[in-house]
């Protein structure tokens, strides 16, 4: 299965993927794939999200960590087969819990995600030399993973899921379906939310114009609206600017969203300009009431509670944009602290420390 249709296009995929979907098949392939209804890989050492710079080498040895998220029916089963093939990804305290240990620790808070940092694997392909990967993976059980992509309930996985990813072929299970549904549904409400966002005062204001360009960095930071991570420094400041204009990115973006664009053109409530210079604009009309409210209609339900607030053509944004942060803040820092438990304090501390590093670098 691949839900996101358009995010290997052969021309964009040139320039902007980094790991190549053979590597993410070998990678996962290391995993009990058992269970596993879907993966994709994400992040930095996967995607560009920075100056083209020369092409790292055949050892890997300067690509970055590579990020995975793997969705599997049962958690538990799942914890259970990869303690037996790969012990050392667990802390000692993980390990000695065991599988219903872990899976509590996956469930119990959090985003309902357990993450392995700096794991380190090694692919081998015919008589090519050995490549050394250092990657980072997080299980997620699929009915949680469904929940947050319909009801943001988190808006961890449904945030990363906003935006490009590589998904892994290959895997066709029961839950392929179901996620690709949820997905859809995600999609339409990042776009949604993403013109709501838009600042309008008045509801005679002429047809509202943005680039469609403007309109993927809005939706890019809905998951980082409220992180803790971004205030403290742990993240770098250019990061969503560089999700969508880092070389071969914003092609990425297109197809991942063009399905989405026919859906809003068809009911009236958006149009698409293309100039002459191939600058492609987004026409609609915020300052309408009606089509607010038919925006909000697009918003998961926890969202929809509060329909009349977020339709306010005077101060709608800036309540959304609370509601969003509101659900960001509290699950982007359980899921942080949550790390000393999975990945035990040594790991977490150098990832953290990696990550702060990272941000000072990109703020100077």
């Amino acid at each position: 299965m691949m839900i996101d249709t358009g995010d290997n296009c052969a021309d964009a995929v040139g320039s902007a993927q980094l790991t190549s979907q053979d590597e993410l098949s070998s990678i996962v392939g290391q995993f009990p794939t058992s269970g596993l209804d879907y993966a994709f890989g994400y992040g930095s050492g996967v995607l560009r999200q920075g100056p083209m710079l020369q092409r790292p080498n055949s050892e890997g040895s300067k690509r970055g960590m590579v990020d995975l998220i793997m969705a599997v029916d049962d958690a538990q089963s799942w914890h259970t087969a990869n303690l037996s093939k790969n012990r050392h990804h667990y802390s000692s305290l993980a390990a000695l819990g065991g599988p219903p240990f872990i899976s509590w620790i996956q469930k119990g808070f959090g985003a309902m995600l357990y993450f392995h940092p700096f794991v380190s694997v090694s692919l081998q392909s015919g008589d090519a030399p050995t490549i050394h990967r250092e990657i980072k993976y997080g299980i997620v059980s699929t009915n949680d993973l469904v929940q947050d992509l319909l009801d943001w309930r988190y808006l961890y996985l449904a945030g990363r899921m906003h935006k490009p990813v590589v998904p892994v072929k290959g895997l066709i299970s029961d839950g392929s379906d179901e996620i690709e549904e949820a997905q859809s549904a995600n999609l339409m409400a990042a776009v949604s939310a993403a013109m709501l966002l838009q600042e309008t005062n008045h509801e005679d204001t002429p047809t509202d114009s943005m680039p469609m360009s403007e309109l993927f960095r809005t939706i890019a930071s809905l998951s980082y609206t409220g992180d803790p991570r971004m205030t403290a420094g742990a993240e770098d400041p250019n990061k969503v600017t560089n999700l969508v204009k880092s070389a071969g990115m914003f092609r990425l973006w297109e197809n991942k969203y063009a399905a989405t664009f026919d859906k809003l053109q068809k009911v009236g409530i958006l149009s698409i300009d293309r100039s002459v210079d191939g600058t492609r604009k987004l026409q609609f009309l915020l300052g309408d009431t009606g089509t607010r409210k038919q925006l909000v209609a697009n918003l998961p339900v926890r969202l929809q509670d509060r329909a009349d607030e977020i339709a306010s053509t005077s101060t709608g944004s800036m309540f959304l944009r609370k509601e969003i942060a509101n659900i960001v803040a509290p699950a982007a820092r359980s899921q942080s602290m949550k790390g000393l438990l999975t990945a035990g304090p040594i790991k977490s501390w150098n990832y953290i420390a990696a990550k702060l590093l990272k941000g000072l670098l990109r703020r100077r």
